[in-house]
């Protein structure tokens, strides 16, 4: 008796077309904001204080470990 596969859950095509779709949303989105000055001013504001704040985490050190108690496993 020969075996039917299972159709696949989602297409690529479909995939294809959501991705297509939420780009075009953001892309229309990031035209918005530049069209504004103030709402591109404030996230360009917001995005300078994210970039320093991603900058001292990656220039940080490990903390040292903590010293172990006697017996404690």
């Amino acid at each position: 008796m020969a075996t039917r596969k299972a159709a696949p859950i989602a297409t690529m095509q479909g995939e294809e077309d959501w991705r297509a779709r939420e780009d075009m949303h953001s892309l229309k989105r990031a035209a918005e904001i530049q069209s504004d000055p103030k709402r591109h001013a404030a996230a360009k504001r917001h995005a300078a204080k994210e970039a320093d704040s991603y900058a001292k985490v990656a220039q940080s050190k490990p903390a040292a470990k903590a010293p172990m108690k006697r017996g404690a496993r």
